[in-house]
Formats: C-alpha cells, sequence, structure tokens
C-alpha cells in the first residue's frame, strides 16, 4: 500500500461527510475576511477530499492542490481539481505566488519541528504581499493519546501557544485563532467534547474497534475532538 491510501479508500457514513463539508466551509469564510470579497488564488497542501477545492473554484479562485498520496491525487484529479503529487517539504518551486494556503490537518505529520518550520517557511515565500495562512491541526492538550491513536502518521502535536510561536517566529502575524468541535466553531463547542469523553470510556472504545464494523463509534468520538483553527497573515517587513 502507498502513503496514506487508507485515508483515501476508507469507508465514509453520510453524517460525518455532513460534518467535514459544514467545517470545510467555515474554514473558508475565513480566507474572505477583510478582502471585500476578493480572492484569485489559492494553494491548498493536503487538500483530502477536496473540499476547499471544489469551494474555490465555485468562488472563482485559481486552485492548486498539493497532495502527497498517489491514490488521493488520481481521486480527485478525475474530480477534475488541479492536483500535482508531490510530498512536503519541500515545496515544488515553481508554483508560484498565491493569496492564500490553506494546510488544514497535515502540519501533525511532519516528523519534527524542523521539517514543519521549513514548510511554514516555505509556504510563507509562495505567498502575495498580505496573503494568508490558513492552518488547522488536532487540539494536544484536549486529544492526549488519541493523537497517536488515531493515525499512525501522526507524528508532531501542537497546542495554541507552541503553534503561535512557530508562526511569529516564521514571519506572520495572526489574525485568528479559536478551536473547533464537530460542527461548533469557538470555546463554545466544548461541552460537545466533555459529553463525548463522558459517554465514550475506554472499555467502549476497545470493544468497538474490535466488534464494530469501520471503527465508527471512534470516527465519531473523533469527531467531537477539539480542532485548533488558525489565521495567519504575511508579515511584509519579516
Amino acid at each position: 500500500m502507498a502513503f496514506y491510501d487508507h485515508y483515501a479508500t476508507r469507508p465514509r457514513n453520510n453524517l460525518g461527510l455532513k460534518a467535514k463539508l459544514y467545517q470545510a466551509r467555515r474554514i473558508f469564510e475565513l480566507a474572505f475576511e477583510g478582502t471585500a470579497g476578493i480572492l484569485t488564488s489559492i494553494v491548498e497542501i493536503g487538500p483530502g477530499d477536496g473540499y476547499i477545492a471544489s469551494l474555490s473554484e465555485k468562488n472563482n479562485c485559481k486552485y492548486l492542490g498539493i497532495e502527497a498520496s498517489e491514490a488521493v491525487v488520481d481521486k480527485l484529479t478525475k474530480q477534475g481539481h488541479n492536483i500535482i503529487h508531490s510530498s512536503v517539504p519541500p515545496l515544488p518551486s515553481d508554483i508560484g505566488a498565491f493569496d492564500v494556503c490553506f494546510i488544514l490537518h497535515v502540519i501533525e505529520h511532519m516528523k519534527d519541528m524542523d521539517t514543519a518550520t521549513l514548510l511554514i517557511r516555505q509556504i510563507r515565500g509562495h505567498l502575495n504581499q498580505g496573503g494568508k495562512l490558513i492552518l488547522a491541526c488536532p487540539d494536544y492538550i484536549r486529544w492526549k493519546h488519541y493523537f497517536y491513536d488515531c493515525d499512525y502518521t501522526h507524528c508532531l502535536p501542537f497546542t495554541m501557544r507552541r503553534l503561535r510561536q512557530l508562526l511569529v517566529n516564521e514571519g506572520f502575524d495572526i489574525t485568528y485563532e479559536s478551536i473547533y468541535t464537530g460542527p461548533v466553531f469557538g470555546y463554545k463547542g466544548l461541552p460537545l467534547y466533555w459529553f463525548a469523553k463522558l459517554f465514550y470510556p475506554q472499555l467502549l472504545d476497545d470493544l468497538s474497534s474490535v466488534y464494530l464494523k469501520s471503527d465508527i463509534l471512534n470516527r465519531g468520538f473523533l469527531t467531537l475532538m477539539p480542532n485548533l483553527i488558525v489565521v495567519a497573515k504575511k508579515r511584509n517587513n519579516f
């Protein structure tokens, strides 16, 4: 099996797909804040199921996706999206400059902080003046052991403070930071996470992973785990 093929081929359920699409729409809207509704170009690292790609094209934005999984590239290319097959870092040098870069649930897969730092530095180099980086990843303070348990390619955990330090140090100013939990954006969504933890004890997790098809309870539980979301603007005098 090639890199991350288990992601491209994993079974989906309608409820999960609706939740992911809603999250993508809310995150995509962040790109337009402060732009008078005008954006021309978007690059996405790790396009996943293609939600940002579809939203970009519906909003008449030039879109480029960069993806390490050949299976995901093949799937999204067949859907008509502009995707290139490449592992990062390094970013391909010939991709040009963009108004916005989305990197959603990718940075936690970097092997170490040096690799993550290089990626953020190179993203900055491919953003136009005043360009935005929109980044999401699991909130390690709340995910704890589930961060590693849910995905064998998770390597690098982040908290909001740790993420903020990285971005500021690499020439970005944070313009928005929050969390989202399932369909709820902001810290008001934390009760969903508290209830999920209360009603999903370790024994239930043990049993569901063995006896339920596609580990469906665990996947539903993870949907209610808080994720970090940050918008960072390129600092032009850096």
